[in-house]
């Protein structure tokens, strides 16, 4: 897990989506990081990623709302935001 925390969160996510019944569509890094580069920024507020806005992936529509753990309902963005 240390050398890919993205992947234990992935893990997190699936899981929390599981015990709540939510749709979840299993995908690979990779494709998480392509989906992640068509944004330049933060889908919320447009800033680009710097050293001090860290990027993160945000679901459109919440776990906790029943939304889906599928790459079409995630988007970059900073950590505040998100």
């Amino acid at each position: 897990y240390a050398a890919h925390p993205e992947n234990r969160r992935r893990e997190r996510h699936r899981r929390a989506a599981r015990l709540r019944s939510a749709a979840a569509v299993p995908f690979t890094g990779d494709l998480l990081n392509e989906r992640m580069s068509l944004w330049s920024g933060c889908w919320m507020c447009g800033e680009p990623f710097t050293a001090h806005r860290i990027r993160t992936v945000d679901h459109v529509k919440p776990l906790s709302k029943g939304g889906p753990d599928m790459l079409a309902n995630l988007r970059p963005a900073c950590k505040s935001c998100n």
